[in-house]
Order: structure tokens, then sequence, then C-alpha cells
């Protein structure tokens, strides 16, 4: 037998419980949103390039996906079973952004990446730059519902590992076309408001 307490008093209606879930959801301020974000990326001097943002309409992010981490673990049997014992922290891979196509970021990319290492192999000795004069900084700033609190993923020591070759497809014709970008990372911070 349950007690009491733990049986409903009456029967939900169909649909209201939802209905409740959505106003207090929309009422709270305290709540973020996949769609409220900005990203800012900032190269160093060096590479002859400038902070661009979404936030003064240099281009359009659809969808990225914060750094986060995990630790690594050994296992060990000292006596009795085996249990894990932290080693490491891990992060979970490069920064990848998936943008509106945009003519001035496919340049911008394309730039610092043959900044990074020239194309005309007989000029730079088939060299790469020094690694502290390819290194720039990217800013994920995430929103809460009344754009009064924020959540500012910064991600240190980056630079582009990949710009996606762009899919043409004549079958396509009414969707817009799209840049993937994957950047390596050294570092990051979660800083909150």
């Amino acid at each position: 037998m349950f007690p009491q307490s733990f049986l409903p008093k009456r029967k939900p209606e169909p649909g209201k419980s939802f209905n409740n879930l959505q106003k207090s959801t929309r009422k709270r301020s305290d709540l973020y949103h996949k769609h409220t974000f900005d990203v800012e990326i900032t190269p160093t001097t060096n590479t002859g390039l400038t902070q661009i943002s979404t936030a003064n309409g240099d281009f359009v992010v659809l969808s990225c996906t914060a750094p986060g981490r995990q630790i690594g673990t050994e296992e060990k049997a000292i006596w009795g079973p085996v249990y894990n014992v932290p080693s490491e922290r891990i992060y979970s891979g490069d920064f990848e952004m998936t943008c509106h196509y945009n003519k001035a970021l496919h340049n911008y990319v394309n730039k610092w990446m043959n900044f990074i290492k020239n194309p005309d192999a007989v000029a730079t000795n088939d060299r790469v730059q020094y690694y502290d004069d390819i290194i720039g900084r990217i800013e994920v700033t995430m929103y809460n519902a009344s754009l009064t609190n924020k959540i500012v993923y910064k991600l240190y020591e980056c630079f582009p590992l990949t710009l996606s070759g762009v899919e043409l497809n004549a079958g396509s014709q009414n969707e817009l076309q799209t840049l993937s970008i994957s950047w390596a990372f050294r570092d990051f911070d979660i800083i909150t408001d």
C-alpha cells in the first residue's frame, strides 16, 4: 500500500500539465535556450585579420557545441576489487561550428589557414609559422531567456583545423549553403554572471 501523499489528488486533464510547465518555463529567466548565443573570433595580430562576431553581423552560426571536459581514469587494484583512480583531464575534442555560407567568412578562415602553412612551399621553405603567431581566441556567449545573464565559454590558443568543402547540388534549390569549420584549442574557461 502507498502512503496517501504519494497518490494523485485528482486525474489531470490531458495536456494541462504540459501547458502549465510551458507557462512556468516562460516565466523563469534563469533558463537558457539553444538559439540565443553569439560567437566571437579573435586572431593574433600577426595574421593580419581582425576580430569578427555574430553580434556584429559578420557571420551567422547555425550550430556549434560548447566544449566539455572528462576525467581520465586508470584501474588500480591494491587489494580487493579493482577501482578507478582519476589520472588526467581530457577535452572533448575540437570546436566545431556550422555557419551560413558567407564569402567573407570563407576567405577569412582560408587566409588564416594559409598564414599557418603557406601553400607556396618554395617561398617559406616548407615550414609552418611559429605557434604563438597563429593562435587566437574564441568566445561563445550563451544568454538566458531574458538576455540578462550569460555563460561565456572562452577557448584559448585556437586556430582553424578544417574548412569544409562547399557542397553543390542541383536538387537542393530551396536550401541555403552552409560552411563547417573545425577549430583546435588548448584550454577553455567557463565564466558565468
